[in-house]
């Protein structure tokens, strides 16, 4: 079971990063005005519009925005602990499909599979029962939805092309097994150590060097003050992004910025582990997480 899970989540990750190495860059033009009045909206979601009363609806505003790589969806998680589906339809008052075949950790996803000059429509539930699977009674707990959001209307047209926009990869991990899928390739995540992604306070901790130098990055430690230096290329932003994380403490730079994260790098079994979803997000990584199999999986650009 747990075989062909990892044989269908190394094809969808395939196919995804395949989708991601499509360029053309996705402008959007919102119905129904009521753009500067989303709720919420602000800073880089000012270009957001909900269809009819952008109130929120069923506890979600569902908001959009241009990326190079596809529709970038936003909403603001409840602490869902089974997550979200999101529905893409080309016809209003339709649901549609599911946009990827997993539950959505987190309030953020970039719908990658859209055409140009295509009417889309946008409606998210809350996840309230998880599908799970008894292994030893082989019962199984279908998936129940919550009520949907209000939707959300975008229409693409291609505005840039990037011929030489870089590969999109992605890495696979899984808690509690110390290697990794990089693209196709298996590899350790701390050679040698036999280290493996861990569940600390609700957040995904992993040594984090291999999987920055799989990305092309580098990773300093200092002895003297403990602090962690992480360097990557952030290909959304175009720049170089630096991450000074300190162990134990909670407050981290980025990029010369003072931040606050809510759980600290930390030392197990003699290894340093860092929150992943934080150093992802913050090098311009897509991240996803599947609840029921713990699998991890980290698309980034190179």
């Amino acid at each position: 079971m747990k075989f062909r899970l990892i044989c269908f989540l190394l094809s969808l990750c395939t196919a995804l990063a395949m989708a991601f190495s499509a360029s053309t860059a996705l402008a959007m033009a919102f119905s129904a005005g009521a753009a500067s009045e989303v709720a919420g909206g602000a800073d880089d979601f000012e270009a957001g519009g909900v269809i009819n009363d952008p109130a929120t609806e069923a506890g979600i505003t569902l908001k959009a925005l241009i990326t190079e790589v596809g529709i970038k969806l936003d909403w603001a998680p409840n602490n869902n602990p089974f997550g979200y589906r999101i529905f893409r339809s080309t016809s209003e008052g339709a649901r549609g499909v599911s946009i990827i075949d997993f539950p959505i950790v987190g309030g953020k996803f970039v719908d990658v599979n859209v055409k140009e000059y295509t009417q889309y429509y946008y409606t998210i539930h809350a996840i309230e029962i998880g599908a799970m699977l008894n292994r030893e009674t082989g019962a199984f707990t279908e998936e129940k939805l919550g009520p949907p959001s209000k939707t959300l209307a975008a229409r693409t047209e291609p505005i840039v092309l990037m011929p030489s926009a870089p590969k999109r990869n992605f890495i696979l991990m899984e808690i509690g097994v110390d290697t990794m899928l990089v693209n196709e390739n298996r590899v350790e995540i701390d050679p040698g150590r036999g280290t493996s992604p861990r569940i600390l306070d609700n957040r995904t901790v992993v040594p984090i060097r291999a999987i920055i130098e799989a990305m092309g990055g580098s990773v300093g430690w200092n002895e003297a003050t403990r602090e962690i230096s992480i360097t990557a290329y952030d290909y959304t932003a175009q720049k170089i992004r630096s991450i000074l994380m300190t162990l134990d403490k909670t407050t981290i730079i980025v990029d010369d910025e003072e931040m606050e994260i809510d759980v600290a790098p930390t030392t197990i079994n003699g290894r340093t582990m860092v929150p992943i979803r934080f150093v992802a997000e913050n090098i311009g990584c897509l991240i996803q997480w599947t609840i029921d199999e713990e699998i991890i999986i980290v698309f980034y650009s190179g």
